[in-house]
């Protein structure tokens, strides 16, 4: 992943690229990879963290898309 596309907040990084978000908890070894969709493909965050990561990935994904098509246009220029 391109370390220029991420952001941390409330303690939590969100890391993209064009067909996953990676969502991990700083100072923790949780991380989660998921999908453009909200699927979770891979998880350290256990059972009891789906619903955390869901509510993540819905507070995320639109400011990742913006970003995603800021950088789509910048491409294009």
């Amino acid at each position: 992943m391109n370390a220029e596309n991420t952001f941390t907040m409330m303690g939590i990084t969100a890391q993209w690229d064009d067909d996953s978000i990676i969502i991990s908890e700083d100072g923790y070894p949780r991380k989660a990879v998921l999908n453009n969709d909200g699927k979770i493909l891979s998880s350290t965050f256990g059972a009891e963290g789906e619903s955390f990561l869901r509510h993540w990935f819905m507070r995320v994904k639109p400011t990742v898309d913006g970003l995603r098509a800021i950088d789509r246009e910048y491409a294009n220029a």
